[in-house]
This record gives C-alpha cells, structure tokens and sequence, in this order.
C-alpha cells in the first residue's frame, strides 16, 4: 500500500553550454529551465505540455534526479529529498524503446526481475506473468523483441520498469510515433497505474482531446518558465482570464500549446512571459500539512552481488549469440576458407630447403597477423552498438561483470577459432605435422587470440564511434605489423618505435611461432661461395637473421606476455566504459 505523497520541485533551473569558442575561450550558455516551481501528488495521472523546445524533458530530467548540475529544490513530504532518493522510488521511461533485441519478452523480463528485485525465482516468476498480462503482453512472452510493434515495445518498456513497483513514473513522449490506438492503449495503462496510488507523470507534444481527457492535471511549459499548472477545468478558467478562450470544436491540448508558443524575437515572447506572472500571481498556497512525512519511506534497493550480475550478463550474452549464430557461423567459414587459401598456397614448404626459410616465416606471420585481425575486427563494434543500453542500464550493474560478461563469452569463439585455423594448417603444410608442435602453438595461438579480441574491446571502448575506430586503426595496424619481426630487425629501430613492441601482440605472436616451429627443424645447409640465398646452419642463425631470441623458453615468457597484454588492452578498455558511462546523458 502506498501512502499518500507529494513533490514539490522549488527554483528548479539548468543552464547549459551551448557553444564554445576555443580560440577566445569563450563559453555560450543557455537557460533551459528558468526558476520553475510546482508539485504533484500521487493517485495522479500529470501532462507536461509545450511546444517544442519548451523544456518539458529536461523538466522531467531534474525532477526525476536523473539530471545532474540542475538548481532548485526537491521535497517530498515537505522533507528535502537527494537525486539518489528520487531515482529509489522512481522510474523514468525515455522517448527510445531500447532492448537487447534478439531476447525474447520472457527472457528480457526475465533478466530485468533477477538485476532488480531481491527475491526468490518463483516470486519473481509470478511478478513477470502478472505484468504481462496487466499490459497485454502474455501473448507475446515467446516474441522475438525485435519483431514487436511499436505499441508492444512501448508497453514492454513500461512493464520494464514497473518491476521494481515505483512509486513515481516519469515517461518522455510514451505516444510518440505510435499510432492512435497504441497511444490510447499506453495512456490508458498509465492511467491504470496512477490509480494505484502511484504518481505518472508524461511529456507530451501534441495529444488527442480523446488522450487528453484522460488526464488529471496538466503542466504547461513555455521557453522554459511554468506558463500554468493545474486541472483542466483551472487551465480553461485561467486562459479565460487572459482572454484565450479555446473554441468549442477544438483540441483544448493543441489551443493551450498555440496559445504558449514562443517564436523568438517576436512579442509572442511577452506574452510568454506576462501568462507565466498572470499564473503565478493568483495561485494558490500548497497545503501539505495533511502529507505524513515519516509515512513516506521506501527500502532501497541495492544492487546484486557482482557475481549474480556477472551470471545474468554472461547469460544474456550467450542468448544473445545463439541468436545471431548466423554471424559467428560466416565468419568462422571465412576464416576456414582463408586458412584453407594460404595452407594450399604454402602447402609445398618443407624445412629441408634454404629457400624456403622466407617462406615459412611468411606463412607464420599470416597465420598470427589473420587470427589477431579475425578477433579484434569481430569485437570491434560492440561497444558502439550497445552504449545507449549500458548507459541505460547503468543502475542495474556495474561497469567491470559488464566488461567481462563479454571477455568470457569471447574466450570459447577464441579458443575454437585458434584450434580450427591451426587443424587445417597440421592438415596441410608438412612443416607442422608434429602433434607436440601443434600443442604448444594452439597455446600460443589461443593466447594471441585473446590479446586480439581484448585488443578490439579495448579500441571498441575507447572512441565514441565506429568511424573513429576506423580513422585510428589504419595507421596503428601499420605501426604494430611493423615490429612484428618480419619486415624489420626491431633491435635496428630507433628507440621509440623499438618500444612499440611492448604493445605489440604480432610480435610475441610471431616470435612464439617461430621459436616453436625452428626448434625441431633437422637440416643443415651446405653453403658455397656463389650462395645467393643466405645460408642457414642451424634453427639459430634462423632466428637470429630476423631478430629473435635464440633461447626455447622465450615461448613461456611470451606467452606469460601475452596474458600481460590481454590484461593490460582489457583494463584500458574498462576505463573507456567507465568513462562512455559516465559522459552519457541520463
């Protein structure tokens, strides 16, 4: 049972910067919200009206405490509540329906109840079904989400957040693009939900007069100033008074809106201004003294333990990829296919010859640089696509059981992927028929795989966009394939470059395979004077011509390297999400 309630919202103001000059240092700011103030109270179903530009969802932003910076107060009960209190017993619908749109309504609910609420399974079972049916949706628990209409996500969105049973609901333009039967159905829902005692407030740009009856209260905002607040039957006295009186044929919604539209420069900004004091100098004074203020509390609700959000993520995650098989499925094949391309093209390469020393380094590289390229270029795009859900969400989880819920479901496409790419090399080339051969470069081609794929979370987390990516890895791949060891001694570069191989996986990859592929090599080349080729007496003078260690056991250092790396490119990459998280608008 919810008890009797009231926000009042005191000043409220937001000023933004709107331009910045940073050749003067100048700063251009512009007053969203101008010293709004007002209150609802629950059992109330509240239009926020105005034209565009009006302010409505920055308004719906700083009462609802999702918007940070804002000036003003808050109370409830006529007790000063923080913007944490107000985001525990409220939930704000944005004008976006955003899912994870390969689940089905079942599992996404599914996966909403186990993140917010602390209860046991069978509760959280029953509190689904029965959201479900309240708004309609029982009949589409098995529906792929991304094959619903726009009224159905819309009602999803809201059975979403009413989960967690809040007593306030905010919704920003829930009828937008939805036709009039949707709207009527949404706005009837949320009707439903005021009259249990919950307070509903919704921005709304152009309603229906049937959509507007619905309605308790209206909020009118205008160039942001609160232009009226109150009943419908006050807000036709009140622009009666002003002499507006709406025609009897017309959308009382739409009259109030024209008669609040500012166009700029003109001396429809007075008028703005002269409803906006014609309101407040007769409104009345705010009774709240029959409002309890230590009747109106409600548990917080903490987050789950890190290791019940990493379950449900990873859970999400492997829904999500069995999904969309038919993504992974391709680009295994290609992968095989260009396995395939190069094991025939080397397949005549044999160790016994002076002359293909080049060509079994060349093979080496392609077989590191491919799988590095496989991965990173597969992951690359996950942050780009998913950032306005992981900004969403961001009271649901933590950043790092997010961040590894992918790292862990990458680790077995990484591991079937190396095995695979090197099973049709063992096939093919006779350099690499050795089964201990092949044990210790699956090791080291596991691992290189890896580093790619926490190389791409890492480059996906970092840039705002994919096209930023794509201006950053042209020259980086340059730069990293450079000190891989086969165009260059990297001891002959000059210092700095010689450092990038520090953070090169090419070239620990590279240097892995080849110490591994040399150390059983049996030949010893008989050299001549007239000899073009260089002449190789041993697998050491092999590794010594391009640069690399001599020493067998480098490979377990390397490998050890590698998983440094793997860390290292994660832990970037988790400060990047940290920092998408934190820059993101509510």
């Amino acid at each position: 049972m919810i008890p009797p309630f009231i926000i009042q919202w005191e000043n409220l103001s937001v000023t933004v910067t709107e331009k910045r000059c940073s050749l003067f240092r100048t700063v251009k700011k512009k007053k969203i919200l101008s010293n709004v103030s007002g209150f609802a109270t629950s059992n109330s179903l509240i239009a926020v009206m105005g034209p565009s530009g009006a302010g409505k969802t920055t308004f719906l932003g700083a009462i609802s405490g999702k918007l940070k910076g804002k000036e003003g107060t808050l109370r409830i009960n006529n007790r000063t509540v923080t913007d944490k209190d107000m985001c525990n017993i409220s939930s704000y619908i944005r004008q976006e329906d955003v899912f994870t749109e390969s689940l089905t309504v079942y599992e996404h609910m599914k996966f909403m109840a186990a993140l917010k609420l602390h209860k046991t399974g069978e509760e959280r079972i029953g509190i689904i079904k029965k959201l479900l049916i309240e708004l309609c949706l029982d009949g589409n628990s098995r529906t792929i989400i991304g094959v619903l209409s726009g009224g159905q996500r819309r009602r999803l969105s809201l059975a979403t957040e009413l989960i967690s049973d809040p007593y306030i609901l905010f919704c920003d333009e829930p009828t937008t693009g939805l036709d009039s039967f949707s709207a009527m159905s949404v706005v009837k829902i949320l009707e439903a939900t005021a009259m249990t005692g919950k307070l509903v407030l919704v921005t709304l740009h152009q309603p229906s007069s049937q959509i507007f009856d619905l309605f308790n209260n209206i909020i009118l905002l205008a160039n942001g100033k609160l232009v009226f607040q109150g009943s419908k039957r006050e807000a036709q006295s009140f622009f009666e008074r002003a002499n507006l009186v709406c025609p009897d044929s017309y959308n009382p919604a739409d009259f109030y809106i024209k008669c609040v539209t500012v166009d700029s420069g003109n001396e429809e900004d007075r008028k703005t201004d002269w409803l906006s004091d014609l309101f407040h100098n007769n409104s009345e004074q705010i009774i709240t003294d029959r409002y309890n203020p230590n009747e109106f509390t409600k548990q917080k609700m903490n987050k789950r333990s890190f290791f019940v959000q990493l379950r449900w993520l990873v859970w999400r995650v492997f829904i999500d990829f069995k999904r969309s098989i038919h993504v992974y499925r391709t680009s295994y094949i290609l992968l095989m296919i260009t396995a395939l391309i190069i094991g025939v093209s080397f397949s005549n390469v044999t160790l016994e010859n002076k002359s293909n020393v080049q060509n079994v380094q060349g093979v080496l590289i392609l077989i590191v640089s491919e799988l590095i390229f496989t991965h990173m270029y597969y992951v690359i795009y996950v942050f780009p696509e998913e950032i306005v859900i992981f900004v969403k969400e961001k009271s649901l989880y933590s950043s790092l059981p997010y961040y590894l819920s992918k790292v862990v479901s990458l680790m077995p496409i990484s591991f079937i992927n190396a095995i695979s790419f090197l099973a049709v090399y063992l096939a093919l080339l006779q350099f690499l028929q050795n089964f201990n051969l092949f044990l210790n470069m699956s090791i080291v081609l596991f691992l290189t795989s890896l580093c790619g794929i926490s190389l791409g979370l890492c480059l996906s987390a970092l840039f705002p966009t994919v096209e930023y990516i794509h201006l950053f890895i042209v020259p980086f791949e340059i730069v990293v394939m450079i000190v891989s060891g086969i165009w260059i001694k990297v001891d002959t570069l000059p210092g700095v470059f010689r450092a990038v191989k520090y953070f090169s996986p090419f070239y620990y990859g590279f240097q892995s395979v080849s110490t591994l592929c040399w150390e059983n090599a049996e030949f010893l080349a008989n050299c001549t004077t007239g000899d073009v080729l260089p002449c190789y007496s041993s697998s050491e003078e092999v590794l010594r011509r391009y640069g690399l260690y001599e020493e067998y056991d480098v490979v377990t250092y390397n490998n050890l390297y590698l998983s440094f790396l793997t860390l290292l490119y994660c832990s970037v990459g988790y400060f990047g999400i940290l920092r998408k998280r934190a820059i993101e608008s509510y």
